[in-house]
């Protein structure tokens, strides 16, 4: 009996750890490596300003996206529901309200309205105007909704089959959401009612990732986690075209996972998105065809400026390639363990984060590292890195808020000496 419970309690420690170890896929432990780099006083990263928007996200819920309303507020939620505005200008904050609920998908702002999911599976859609009217007014709790009060009353809410764990995008008259079961639905904002339903099939194992759909005029282009990207038209949610981003294959399901974790980066009628473990490539966005594949790991965002692309990799490589036929122009070593966030174009220079908040500013036209630094503390992965002219923002795993820019110095020839 003394035996069998041993054996009892170990097969029971060894589930536990296995269970770990898939949450904790990507969760490597960051080292002391320093790149190869020239110590440059020609470049300054200055911070502008900093704040704290609130408890920053549990550990059972997916990365929580900041949005940016493209005027000049910058729009971040914690996992309890505090929804903060703030003026990326200034670093003041505009309002904030508690909404005490448990938030998964992170948040966004369409047409002056506010979406974000909840663990139960629900969507909410909250006006922004009735949101700053309502700052701190916490005292108003004989609002009916549901079941249960709430400081705001949203706009509608939207019931899924399962939770959504990316923000949602909008466009024209709808919102798209992803689910955690793989589906993808359009809403329509106006009063919350389903325009349409695209279904796709589960798989045995993926991971919780916080890549949104993309969209461009007519269509929506969703990264599944079979490792296929769709385009769907928006107005009904009929298929354009679908292809495979890589092929799967390993021993077991761990090492054929094949997940897209990132946004599909929407650039010039081309589409671009890569898959953990997989392949980086461009897509027509017409037709649907493969344009160029490049075996490059990703599980973050992208960015590129006119022929180039940037995507930082999984064995801690940030990647220049020629857009149009994705031929490598230059890669750096950043890291030797840990992860890169997504890279940011500023200027002549690329911005390139690591998990541990240190900040690698390459010339982009060659990969030179011009400066390396610690600016942060501990940043998800996954994180968008908003920018805005010539200043980016990060969002700490606190929840606290940073915006910087880059100062390049020019120094003119002094005439001290002449006569």
């Amino acid at each position: 009996m003394r035996y069998s419970k041993l054996l009892y309690l170990s097969l029971f420690s060894l589930i536990l750890s296995s269970c770990a170890y898939y949450e904790k896929i990507f969760e490597k432990e960051s080292t002391a490596f320093m790149p190869k780099h020239e110590v440059s006083t020609n470049y300054i990263v200055q911070e502008l300003w900093s704040v704290d928007s609130g408890d920053g996200r549990s550990p059972k819920s997916t990365v929580l996206q900041p949005a940016f309303d493209n005027k000049k507020n910058i729009y971040i939620i914690d996992s309890d529901g505090l929804i903060t505005s703030v003026d990326s200008q200034t670093g003041n904050k505009n309002w904030s309200q508690d909404m005490d609920l448990d938030v998964t998908s992170g948040i966004s702002t369409h047409k002056d309205l506010i979406f974000f999911g909840t663990s139960d599976g629900k969507i909410y859609c909250l006006s922004r105007e009735v949101l700053n009217e309502s700052d701190n007014l916490f005292s108003i709790t004989n609002i009916p909704f549901i079941s249960d009060s709430l400081p705001v009353k949203p706009k509608w809410h939207f019931q899924l089959k399962s939770e959504s764990i990316a923000p949602a995008v909008g466009s024209y008259n709808n919102i798209f959401v992803k689910t955690n079961d793989g589906d993808t639905l359009a809403i329509d904002i106006t009063d919350g009612s389903l325009s349409w339903k695209n279904i796709s099939g589960n798989i045995p194992l993926s991971l919780r990732g916080s890549g949104s759909a993309s969209v461009d005029f007519e269509n929506i282009y969703v990264a599944r986690d079979d490792g296929t990207l769709v385009s769907l038209l928006q107005q009904s949610g009929k298929l354009n075209w679908y292809i495979s981003i890589s092929a799967k294959s390993g021993r077991n399901e761990l090492e054929s996972l094949r997940d897209v974790e990132m946004s599909p980066y929407v650039d010039s009628g081309i589409i671009f998105v890569g898959s953990y473990q997989g392949n980086l490539i461009a897509v027509d966005s017409i037709s649907g065809s493969l344009l160029w594949s490049v075996p490059i790991s990703i599980v973050s965002n992208l960015d590129g400026d006119d022929d180039k692309l940037f995507a930082s990799s999984t064995d801690g490589y940030l990647f220049a390639l020629n857009k149009y036929n994705g031929d490598s122009i230059w890669k750096t070593k950043l890291l030797e363990k840990g992860n890169l966030l997504q890279p940011v174009v500023l200027d002549d220079t690329v911005v390139v984060m690591s998990d541990q908040g240190y900040i690698s500013l390459l010339d982009k036209s060659n990969g030179k590292i011009l400066k390396y630094e610690k600016i942060t503390d501990e940043i998800d992965y996954q994180i968008r890195v908003l920018k805005s002219n010539k200043s980016f923002f990060i969002l700490e795993k606190s929840g606290r808020l940073t915006a910087f820019n880059v100062i390049e110095r020019k120094y003119e020839e002094s005439s001290f000496f002449s006569w």
